[in-house]
């Protein structure tokens, strides 16, 4: 199940919460993040979300600049 939404600056990628809700205290429990293109395809995921945004950093600082 997913919850939370979270862009990453104006790039258009994002990272989502991926968890389950607890059956006897119904809250949520998450997983992961799962790192997500502009697309929606998912391209990573990573187990906290400082984690989710240094993977985008690092993406968006190797790619090539027009």
């Amino acid at each position: 199940m997913v919850g939370n939404g979270h862009p990453y600056l104006e790039t258009g990628y994002s990272m989502l919460e991926e968890g389950e809700v607890n059956a006897q205290s119904l809250r949520f429990e998450l997983r992961r993040y799962l790192i997500v293109d502009p697309d929606g395809e998912t391209i990573g995921t990573a187990k906290t979300l400082l984690q989710a945004q240094s993977f985008l950093k690092n993406l968006l600082d190797s790619a090539p600049r027009a």
